[in-house]
Order: structure tokens, then sequence, then C-alpha cells
């Protein structure tokens, strides 16, 4: 028997949260991204990275929702660099809201 499982994508939604703060020249940021389906938590991401007069260290995150709430575009940067230098490059990856949702109830 094969049961077919219905996936509203109106009950998803994503929340971003990004602080900073500075102690004594060193400055540390962290990003913190959850995908919400129906009120329960599907999806996480962290990142954070600290940077000073000597560079940065770790990566930072942007994630991305599309307009039809079908897909996930996360964009994971890492910052670790010399003074000077620009970031690495960004990587990119999109992820299957309705797949995502699919193994958060199969756990």
């Amino acid at each position: 028997t094969v049961v077919l499982q219905m996936v509203d994508l109106s009950q998803v939604r994503l929340k971003h949260d990004s602080q900073s703060e500075c102690d004594e020249g060193t400055g540390y940021v962290s990003h913190h991204s959850e995908l919400y389906y129906d009120d329960v938590k599907i999806w996480s991401k962290h990142t954070s990275y600290s940077c000073n007069v000597g560079g940065a260290r770790g990566s930072s995150h942007q994630a991305t929702l599309s307009e039809d709430k079908a897909t996930l575009t996360v964009e994971e940067t890492v910052e670790t660099r010399h003074v000077g230098q620009p970031p690495s490059k960004s990587e990119w990856v999109t992820l299957s809201v309705e797949q995502l949702i699919l193994e958060a109830q199969n756990k």
C-alpha cells in the first residue's frame, strides 16, 4: 500500500537571525537559520566567524526561500582570510523543501 502525503507549502516559514558584537578589538558574527513546517523545525544551520587586525576565521551563510516556498537556497562563504584578502568563493546548495519535510516526518 502506498500512502501519498500532501505537503501544504503555505505552512513553510524561514527564520533567520544574525548577531554581532565587538570585544577588545575582535568582532564576532553569528548567523542562525531555521526552516519550519507547520511550526515544527525541519532544518537548521548555524555559522559564525571572528575578525581582528590579523584577519578573519570561520564562515557565514545566507538562506533564502523561493517565492513559491518549494526550494531553500543556502549560500555559505568561507570568511577565513588575512587582512586585505577578499572572502573565498561562496558555495550554493539548493534543497527541496518537500524532501526536507518528508525526511523530518520520517525521523
